[in-house]
């Protein structure tokens, strides 16, 4: 997780599949970011700042509880728009994503 999230973001991501797996819930596949758009750029101290728009693409992604039964709930929106964070670290530079927020917005997905 920590090779594409900042450490603070990745302890927020592994915090909540801790909280699926201790209610008996586990995801199956895995989401992808899609349909990115640059929504701004700027440098501070070296740094590369990074905001774009992208889809959190679930469709191909399911969730079963203990007994292996899918319990992916039926009304659940296959992709939802969000706002990615992003800032550049190490050497050599690479960007991580350091917040993602649910675009409160139009869909754009």
């Amino acid at each position: 997780m920590r090779e594409v999230a900042t450490a603070e973001h990745s302890d927020l991501l592994l915090g909540t599949y801790a909280d699926f797996a201790s209610n008996g819930v586990a995801m199956q596949g895995a989401p992808i970011w899609a349909s990115m758009a640059l929504q701004s750029y700027f440098e501070s101290d070296g740094l590369a700042h990074v905001s774009i728009y992208a889809c959190l693409d679930i469709s191909e992604t399911t969730l079963t509880n203990d007994a292996g039964e899918d319990v992916t709930p039926l009304d659940r929106s296959a992709k939802t728009p969000y706002s990615l964070q992003m800032v550049s670290t190490g050497t050599p530079p690479r960007l991580l994503v350091d917040e993602a927020d649910r675009w409160p917005g139009t869909d754009f997905c």
